[in-house]
C-alpha cells in the first residue's frame, strides 16, 4: 500500500501540486476512492486509520514533497501538539501554534457542537508550509459499533460562529435528534449562548429549566401509555448535572466568539447542551436537531438507498484512477495488479 500510495501521490503532486493533493484528501469521495485503489474495503472504518498510516510513511519528515502529517488513532491524536513542537526547526512558531489551535478547535467542534453520538478517537492533520491543511477525524458510536468520519480543509473558512465548516462527513447511517450547533439554523442560538455567558445568566436560567420543565420532560420520556411522546422527545433530555466550576470559568473568560468559547478549559458536552437548551426552550432561538451528514455513499447503492447508483460518476472515478495508475512510477507487475483491482469496479 505504501509503494502504490507513493506512486499515485507522486503523479498527482507533480501534475497538480502538493496543495491540491492536500485539498483532495479533504474530499470524502476522493479519500475513500484512493483507499479502495490501494486495496482496502470501501465499507470498513479501518480505511481511515490505515490510509493515514500509509501517508505518515510516505510523507515522513516532509519527504521530497514538502507535505507533513501528524496524528492518528488514540494516543497519536492526543500527542499532536508534542509532534508539532518537535517540528520547530522546519516550521515557524506562529504556524505551529496555529496548527495546535486548529487541532483543538476542530476536535471540540465535532465532539461538543455536533453531539451525534460518535466520540472521536482519531485525528490526523496533513499540511504544507504554505498553510494549506486538511484534517481528518473519526468517531465511534460504541453502542451500534459504527464509525463516522469528518473532513475539514483550510478552503472552508472557520468563522466566529463555526458554521457548516466541514468539507464532508461520511457515515453509514443518519442519526435522529442530534444536537447540531454547526448548522446555519443554529447561528442565532450560538450568539445567544455567548450573551447568556456574558450576562452571567446560566445559573438562573438552568434553575428555571430544571424546575419548570422537569415534570413535563418526564412525561414526554415516560413509558406510561397515558402520554404520547412527541417526535423530538429525546432532544429534551437535560444534562444530569452541570460542572459549575466550568461555568464560573466561562464567566471569567467572557468569550466573544464560539472558537473562544470552545477553547475555555473544561468546556464539555453537558455545558454546551445545557446552554443550547436554555437558548431554545427559554428564549425561543432555533436550534437544529437534524443530522448534518452530507455523504453516505459515494455513487449510490445498488438497492437504490440512499439513491440509485450514479453510473456517470462511477465511470468518471474509475477512469481517473486508471489514468493515475497508468502514469505512476511503479513496475509493470504492481501496475497490472492495481489495474486489475480497478477493473473489477466497472459496471456492466
Amino acid at each position: 500500500m505504501v509503494k502504490l500510495g507513493y506512486a499515485i501521490s507522486k503523479v498527482i503532486i507533480e501534475d497538480l501540486g502538493k496543495n491540491e493533493f492536500i485539498y483532495r484528501l479533504s474530499n470524502p469521495f476522493w479519500f475513500q476512492a484512493l483507499g479502495c485503489a490501494l486495496g482496502f474495503d470501501w465499507h470498513s472504518s479501518g480505511i481511515t486509520t490505515v490510509l493515514t498510516g500509509v501517508f505518515k510513511e510516505i510523507f515522513r519528515d516532509g519527504n521530497e514533497f514538502g507535505i507533513y502529517i501528524v496524528g492518528g488513532k488514540g494516543r497519536e491524536a492526543i500527542n499532536i501538539p508534542y509532534y508539532l513542537d518537535n517540528m520547530s526547526e522546519t516550521l515557524n512558531t506562529a504556524y505551529i501554534n496555529e496548527l495546535k489551535y486548529l487541532s483543538r478547535l476542530v476536535a471540540r467542534t465535532d465532539n461538543f457542537l455536533l453531539q451525534d453520538g460518535y466520540d472521536l478517537y482519531h485525528q490526523a492533520i496533513i499540511f504544507s508550509e504554505d498553510r494549506y491543511w486538511s484534517i481528518i477525524q473519526q468517531g465511534m458510536n460504541i453502542d451500534i459499533k459504527y464509525a463516522r468520519r469528518y473532513h475539514w480543509s483550510n478552503v472552508n473558512r472557520i468563522d466566529s460562529v463555526v458554521q457548516e465548516p466541514h468539507t464532508g462527513i461520511v457515515t453509514q447511517r443518519i442519526e435522529n435528534n442530534i444536537l447540531n450547533l454547526v448548522d446555519r439554523k443554529s447561528r442565532e442560538a450560538k450568539k445567544l449562548i455567548l450573551d447568556i455567558i456574558a450576562d452571567r445568566r446560566v445559573h438562573r436560567d438552568l434553575d428555571k429549566l430544571y424546575s419548570t420543565l422537569k415534570i413535563g420532560l418526564y412525561q414526554y420520556l415516560s413509558v406510561d401509555k397515558e402520554y404520547t411522546a412527541p417526535s423530538n422527545a429525546k432532544i429534551l433530555f437535560m444534562p444530569p448535572k452541570i460542572n459549575w466550576s466550568i461555568v464560573r470559568r466561562l464567566y471569567e473568560n467572557r468569550p466573544t466568539t464560539i472558537p473562544e468559547f470552545l477553547n475555555v478549559r473544561g468546556v464539555n458536552k453537558e455545558v454546551v447542551r445545557g446552554l443550547a437548551l436554555i437558548a431554545s426552550l427559554i428564549y425561543g432561538e432555533e436550534v437544529e436537531w437534524r443530522d448534518t451528514i452530507k455523504y453516505t455513499f459515494t455513487v449510490g447503492g445498488k438497492d437504490g438507498v440512499p439513491y440509485p447508483v450514479d453510473v456517470k460518476t462511477y465511470d468518471k472515478l474509475i477512469n481517473y484512477l486508471q489514468e493515475t495508475v497508468y502514469g505512476a512510477d511503479i513496475d509493470r507487475e504492481e501496475k497490472r495488479k492495481a489495474l486489475q483491482r480497478i477493473s473489477r469496479l466497472k459496471l456492466i
